[in-house]
């Protein structure tokens, strides 16, 4: 075969050559062959294909592995939808989960609803999803499959480390709207480390159930995102010197840099000579640039947009030289 070249799948379409098509999908000579004969079955869309497809989803190469998802979701046969959740689930690619849940939302199936609200705290499909539930089910809000994710996704707001996967997992119980989300909300609005989890949390639970946070809480909640704009910005205005700065096992040195004039630095976790910039002086490092007049650098305008105008000007009123940020 390799003597005459690859398999002309086109033709192989046109003829609707199921079973040699089939055969195609474990041709290991070329990946190309693989994922056309696999869009080629989607495209004739005949039920007898569903398993030998399904069979491809653990195909090695992630494009073959996201024309097979896409070729289910063309055929629309139910026997797909839990190969596909599988997917949903497991797949480390990012493209490949999305077009999981584009198929399932072809499908129809009431059986992904769970499975797709979970997913809304995916940062890479969580918009796809939630297009998928409303194309599933427009009051997929109240749905059993929704009363079963809302403890998965507490969960996960349990043991999520970093930021933006709390951030996602925060957003996510806010649009599902479950009172069983509002305790556990409550907790990383006061504990989290992060002042932007913080908050997202104080929105969330404003969503879920308006006026639920006390002013007291408020209070403490407000006094901590002043108290860490002024921090930043302090670190900021030391930077601009081009001192050197060390701050959670990082340090760096930042300068303005006299031809583009933005504030540039490098981070250096090895400890680069103290002493700071000294102008004139070349460097050799890789540049993180900012605006010149009104430096950024630590994210203290992100902050600032994300607060809601209830407590914007009640957190500015008392953060200190940082107000011009606001």
């Amino acid at each position: 075969m390799s003597f005459f070249g690859p398999p002309n799948v086109q033709k192989l379409k046109i003829k609707s050559d199921i079973q040699r098509l089939i055969k195609l999908l474990k041709y290991k000579k070329n990946v190309t062959v693989r994922q056309d004969a696999v869009l080629a079955l989607g495209q004739i869309c005949d039920a007898n294909t569903v398993e030998p497809i399904i069979s491809t989803l653990s195909d090695a190469d992630k494009d073959v592995r996201r024309a097979a998802v896409e070729a289910l979701g063309n055929i629309g046969d139910m026997r797909a939808v839990s190969s596909l959740i599988t997917v949903l689930k497991e797949d480390k690619n990012n493209i490949v989960r999305k077009a999981a849940v584009q198929a399932l939302a072809q499908i129809g199936d009431t059986r992904a609803i769970e499975p797709l609200v979970v997913t809304l705290n995916d940062v890479d499909v969580r918009d796809a999803a939630e297009k998928a539930l409303l194309n599933i089910d427009p009051n997929w809000k109240n749905s059993e499959g929704t009363k079963a994710a809302v403890p998965q996704l507490i969960a996960a707001l349990k043991i999520t480390y970093y930021k933006e996967g709390h951030e996602a997992t925060i957003e996510a119980l806010a649009k599902v709207g479950d009172g069983k989300g509002i305790e556990p909300l409550f907790s990383v609005m006061k504990h989290d480390k992060s002042v932007i989890v913080r908050v997202k949390a104080y929105l969330a639970l404003e969503q879920i159930q308006k006026g639920y946070i006390s002013e007291t809480d408020l209070k403490t909640l407000i006094e901590a995102i002043a108290t860490e704009i002024r921090r930043l910005y302090s670190q900021t205005e030391l930077i601009k010197g081009g001192r050197y700065v060390e701050e959670e096992g990082t340090s760096g040195y930042w300068r303005p840099d006299e031809h583009t004039g933005l504030y540039m630095g490098r981070h250096n976790p090895d400890g680069f000579v103290k002493g700071g910039w000294v102008p004139g002086k070349p460097t050799k490092y890789n540049y993180h640039y900012t605006e010149k007049h009104s430096p950024d650098l630590y994210g203290i305008r992100t902050i600032i947009s994300i607060l809601p105008p209830n407590i914007r000007e009640r957190v500015r009123a008392i953060s200190g030289e940082a107000q011009s940020l606001f």
